[in-house]
């Protein structure tokens, strides 16, 4: 196992979040132009199959992540391939068989754009899955490169076939659902190039130690599976409760503002998938001290983004002012993002690190039930949306508080100060942008993020001096001839400044050479 740096650990997550930034630039192209181009009826069946697209990689049974908390401390060549590609073929033969099954019913049980939904559904369940298994490979031996490449090929692809789509005016939903399939195939094949012997093979280990692998992984996997995937079932419970109690049409405009909420929670987890392989490869002792100061930087960034909430809500009415209406929830929404990313991103990464499953997946549990519950019962009885969309914060709300208590146990951290300037600036901002007109709400809260910028000057001051470090460090770096003859420490720095690309190419041509001897 390869140590890692501060400096390689940061050079992984700012690796993945280009990736995400792909991600950010293609879910804009399908949530905001993708709206003015095709009618009402077919946005709103694109995005039901968005919402049912959530559950299906819970048909690996939490297989990879099994793998990913049982081997995420060991390099590529550490790896015993053959029984890395039997968990693979695995949940391949049970994905497959779902599809079949979901295409049989769909032919013969239903018609019209249920069927079309069904039959897009298991055709998915096998290429995402497939997809998942190959970046928590790349992820889970340290080869961000890697992941990142199949991140971006993915999404290059998907909004490629969706231009063409555009330029053509199509306008059923089935064929900018089907774009995002093939943009799987197309970046699973490129995977096989980079990745081979994880998927397919000469050696096989023996059926038994393939099943008893299987139940290993599940057992260490499924809880974590679950207690992820309960962040993303919270959103999808509020999001079908709206179809069912409120219609289609509706559905439609709150779904577009639940699709923009989605798109940075998939980002974080995204994020919070590459770093936990960097955490688990830290000494225990250096973790507490990352966590205050990363929550910090979250905190920072986040409530700074939020001021382009109205100016971006102008542009989207003069854009598509058919969706005006969905703005207004869209700004109940945006706090569900301080939330989620600090429990995703930080409180879950820790929680896995320390290896507490357990308690991460009844927090979450808990947590999501209640909010399904409170969803149902405001949906049938009150049927008031925003009093739905509160819900959905206090949800997020109160899964993020019991999971940072428990890691802050753990580390022994104290973070109650921070805690209540999140919920104050929260709760400002949502309040703001109710009572007040657009630009005077603008004002109100950019007054509102000033008093915070003052409240945590220390904080500031300390990133613009690090920022100036790193800034300097880059225009006065010394020539590679200064360095050489500088002696060895400055080879060791050298050395410790290789690029993630670097890394993994000579990690996989050691691997190519160890099974070439064999």
């Amino acid at each position: 196992m390869k140590s890692l740096t501060y400096r390689k650990i940061a050079s992984n997550v700012m690796i993945s979040v280009m990736a995400q930034v792909i991600y950010l630039c293609v879910s804009l192209l399908m949530n905001f132009i993708l709206p003015r181009f095709i009618p009402e009826e077919q946005f709103a069946h694109w995005q039901l199959y968005i919402t049912y697209l959530s559950f299906v990689c819970i048909i690996n049974f939490g297989v990879f992540d099994g793998l990913m908390l049982r081997y995420s401390q060991y390099d590529y060549d550490e790896l015993e391939k053959k029984r890395m590609r039997s968990q693979f073929q695995f949940v391949l033969f049970i994905t497959t068989i779902a599809a079949v099954v979901f295409v049989l019913i769909a032919c013969l049980c239903l018609e019209g754009t249920s069927r079309q939904l069904m039959i897009l559904i298991g055709i998915a369940m096998v290429t995402k899955n497939a997809g998942l298994y190959s970046s928590d490979t790349f992820q889970l031996t340290n080869r961000i490169n890697r992941y990142a490449l199949q991140s971006i090929i993915q999404r290059v692809s998907y909004a490629a076939i969706v231009i063409v789509l555009i330029c053509c005016r199509v306008e059923n939903f089935f064929w900018y659902c089907f774009s995002d399939i093939c943009g799987d195939v197309i970046a699973f094949c490129v995977a096989q190039f980079t990745n081979r012997r994880m998927y397919f093979g000469r050696g096989f280990i023996s059926p038994r130690e393939m099943i008893l692998e299987t139940g290993r992984n599940i057992r260490a996997g499924a809880m974590l599976m679950l207690a992820v995937w309960s962040c993303t079932l919270t959103i999808t419970a509020a999001k079908l409760v709206v179809q069912w109690c409120w219609g289609l049409s509706y559905f439609s405009n709150v779904a577009l503002a639940f699709s923009v909420t989605n798109v940075f929670l998939n980002i974080t987890t995204a994020v919070s998938n590459v770093l936990f392989p960097s955490l688990r490869r830290l000494k225990p002792e250096t973790l507490p001290d990352m966590y205050g100061k990363i929550r910090q930087y979250i905190s920072l960034v986040i409530f700074t983004v939020f001021i382009l909430y109205y100016p971006g809500c102008w542009i989207l009415e003069k854009w598509i002012p058919s969706y005006s209406s969905s703005l207004p929830y869209l700004g109940f929404l945006l706090p569900v993002v301080v939330f989620s990313v600090k429990r995703n991103m930080l409180a879950n990464t820790y929680l896995k690190t320390y290896r507490k499953e357990r308690m991460m997946f009844a927090i979450n549990i808990f947590a999501g039930a209640i909010g399904i519950i409170a969803f149902v019962i405001i949906g049938k009885v009150f049927r008031n949306i925003y009093a739905l969309l509160i819900a959905v914060d206090l949800s997020m709300l109160l899964s993020c508080v019991l999971s940072e208590i428990v890691v802050n146990k753990v580390i022994k951290g104290r973070i109650l100060r921070d805690f209540i300037i999140d919920v104050i600036m929260s709760a400002g901002f949502i309040l703001i942008t109710y009572y007040l007109s657009r630009w005077w709400a603008c004002l109100a809260y950019a007054g509102l993020l000033v008093l915070y910028f003052i409240v945590n000057c220390r904080f500031l001051i300390d990133v613009c001096k690090m920022t100036c470090r790193r800034l300097r460090s880059l225009f006065h770096r010394k020539p590679a001839a200064d360095s050489a003859a500088a002696g060895p420490c400055a080879s060791a720095d050298n050395a410790d400044t290789s690029s993630p690309a670097e890394d993994s190419t000579r990690e996989e041509q050691d691997a190519d050479q160890g099974q070439d001897q064999q």
